[in-house]
């Protein structure tokens, strides 16, 4: 795992948005492994879920200054979600609301 692969991942699979002013990272799969494997790089815990209706695990990473980090280390390798992570990151003040 490295910041190379998840940013394709998350260029693929993932998506970038505001939810209350916040950002937030969200992508899901059938399979948890590979959410399991990206959770131990970022060392982060109690990020992943289930959801019955969609029969697929989550991957949600909502805190902000995670977030700003994901970001940053990623955008070198992003192209589909340059833009959208470009836009969070432009927009983020110093008390890390959206501007």
């Amino acid at each position: 795992m490295n910041w190379a692969y998840l940013a394709g991942f998350l260029d693929g699979e993932g998506c970038f948005k505001i939810y209350r002013g916040y950002p937030r990272i969200t992508v899901g799969q059938n399979s948890r492994e590979v959410l399991d494997q990206i959770k131990e790089f970022l060392g982060i815990e109690n990020a992943i879920t289930w959801s019955e209706p969609s029969k697929c695990f989550y991957l949600q990473i909502q805190k902000k200054d995670t977030v700003i980090s994901i970001l940053n280390n990623i955008m070198p390798y992003l192209i589909v979600k340059k833009a959208e992570a470009q836009l969070i990151l432009d927009h983020w003040d110093a008390d890390r609301r959206l501007v």
